[in-house]
């Protein structure tokens, strides 16, 4: 069984808005980058999913985030995008 991590895209109109967001959802390590990079070693090193236990990352009102934050999302959506594909217990909800 998922648990589920709901950002409020409404509230995400910058990059650090994303971060903020996902922090108040899960405890980011104190060494966190708040950059795409840093995002990444969380996600593959197991620190916010694992195959053991699932995560469904549900992004509401994300076209909102969408126009404030306009190609940082794109990056965004494609890294957890590929992040899903590793099998990593990672599943990306656009809504």
């Amino acid at each position: 069984m998922s648990t589920e991590i709901l950002l409020d895209g409404s509230a995400i109109k910058s990059e650090a808005d994303f971060y903020l967001e996902l922090s108040k959802q899960r405890k980011l390590p104190d060494y966190f980058g708040n950059n795409l990079n840093a995002l990444w070693d969380v996600i593959t090193g197991f620190e916010i999913c694992s195959p053991n236990s699932p995560v469904d990352l549900v992004w509401d009102n994300s076209i909102e985030s969408k126009k404030h934050l306009g190609n940082v999302f794109d990056e965004l959506v494609g890294l957890l995008r590929e992040a899903e594909e590793k099998k990593i217990g990672l599943k990306l909800v656009l809504r």
